[in-house]
């Protein structure tokens, strides 16, 4: 059931990835004051229900594949590993491997980064249909540490249901994309799955890897 459940999210974000790729709609020298306006709704509804921001004591139990992809993007192998992680103040304490291998899992980020503190330039696709959700893009100025990509919150309520990132060049990495896809819980918003996409440098070569984590439990310790 988690395997099935999984695959669909994972599915779901990849359509979701093919938004980045169509025309933007942005303003040259100014912001578009009907996106800004749902921009600021998301961001104080984010702040209100952000577990990082309200420094909650939470657990959380994942599911997470690691896969080595190979230059014809075939995965040829495969990792899985159950577990539990603990976090109060803000960030992550600690954690336990229910089961598999912990090396390959101990540095999984299941953090979401609060992107509507960000400066953002943002940008609207044309094809919005003016319907319950809204998808916003993303960019930075050019030389910015901070990642591109794109939000798509609730129309009505301004709560982020989906969001993409696209990190530029740093720490070993040549590319890293994460999608997360966003769920309430006792008033609060935690990821129910996090997709990561990206190719670490080696000594001559490109170590390409997609780690998929499906959230499956939730506790909230007051």
């Amino acid at each position: 059931m988690i395997m099935s459940t999984l695959i669909y999210r994972i599915s779901s974000c990849l359509v979701l990835l093919a938004l980045i790729a169509q025309p933007r709609v942005m303003a040259e020298d100014e912001q578009d004051p009907v996106l800004d306006y749902y921009w600021q709704k998301a961001g104080r509804e984010f702040r209100r229900m952000d577990p990082v921001t309200t420094e909650i004591e939470y657990r959380l139990v994942a599911r997470t594949f690691y896969k080595d992809i190979d230059s014809d993007g075939e995965v040829v192998r495969v990792d899985t590993a159950m577990v539990e992680y603990f976090y109060s103040g803000g960030e992550r304490d600690s954690l336990r491997v229910i089961s598999g291998d912990n090396s390959r899992f101990k540095d999984i980020d299941l953090s979401v980064q609060n992107v509507f503190a960000i400066g953002y330039h943002l940008y609207a696709y044309p094809n919005d249909t003016g319907g319950a959700v809204l998808p916003i893009g993303l960019d930075t100025d050019s030389g910015s540490v901070d990642p591109d990509g794109f939000v798509i919150i609730d129309r009505d309520n301004g709560r982020l249901q989906w969001l993409y990132l696209y990190y530029p060049k740093g720490s070993g990495h040549r590319r890293v994309s994460r999608c997360f896809r966003m769920s309430e819980v006792d008033g609060y918003l935690f990821p129910d799955s996090v997709w990561e996409v990206g190719a670490i440098e080696r000594v001559f070569v490109l170590d390409h890897y997609r780690v998929e984590t499906a959230i499956t439990e939730v506790e909230i310790r007051r």
